[in-house]
């Protein structure tokens, strides 16, 4: 089974959106890698709009994002064959409401049962 993975201290987080205001320590995780494939972190500057697209490659599995920024994966061999959902992490909420299933806080205390395929956060 191949999986990619954004974890906070061993948690999987894709898809949620973490409220920090100090940089957050990621875990990039990817298990049977396709023939030829190479795992990449991508991070850019968060725009809600989209309007800026901000990509930068770095490496290694294990990183700091900075508040206002993303992070995702995808596996590339020539060409992008499989990518994660983002993690985003904002200084403060935004003034668009965030859908509770996705809200990762820094200061809650974290439960037990975590689905990740639910994207049930919580800390």
């Amino acid at each position: 089974m191949r999986t990619l993975d954004l974890r906070i201290a061993g948690v999987s987080a894709l898809g949620a959106v973490l409220i920090s205001k100090a940089p957050v320590k990621v875990d990039a995780v990817a298990t049977a890698l396709p023939s030829g494939a190479a795992l990449e972190i991508v991070t850019g500057v968060v725009d809600e709009a989209g309007a800026v697209p901000s990509i930068e490659i770095l490496k290694g599995r294990n990183i700091s994002i900075r508040p206002g920024h993303y992070v995702r994966t995808r596996l590339g061999a020539g060409e992008v064959v499989g990518a994660s959902n983002p993690l985003w992490v904002l200084a403060a909420e935004p003034k668009r409401p965030i859908p509770a299933v996705w809200l990762y806080r820094e200061e809650e205390e974290r439960t037990t049962g975590f689905e990740p395929a639910t994207l049930t956060l919580a800390r």
